[in-house]
């Protein structure tokens, strides 16, 4: 796993699996409620919420992946 927090909207991404995990009150990951970037529905609401160091990461994931939001800006 290569973990990233994303401070902003209380969750960590994992680079590899290309899954967000919330965070537990604690810091850690909540590995029982995982969504997939590519097979989950990840809120508008969510990536809305991205500061622009977090959304940065985020928007560089989906782009090498050849994913993306339809409002995403690049």
């Amino acid at each position: 796993m290569n973990l990233v927090e994303l401070k902003s909207v209380g969750s960590v991404i994992d680079l590899e699996e290309l899954k967000i995990y919330p965070q537990l009150e604690n810091g850690e990951p909540d590995y029982t409620n995982g969504l997939s970037l590519k097979w989950d529905y990840i809120s508008i609401e969510w990536y809305e919420g991205l500061y622009v160091k977090d959304s940065d990461v985020v928007g560089t994931v989906l782009r090498e992946n050849g994913m993306k939001m339809g409002y995403w800006r690049y």
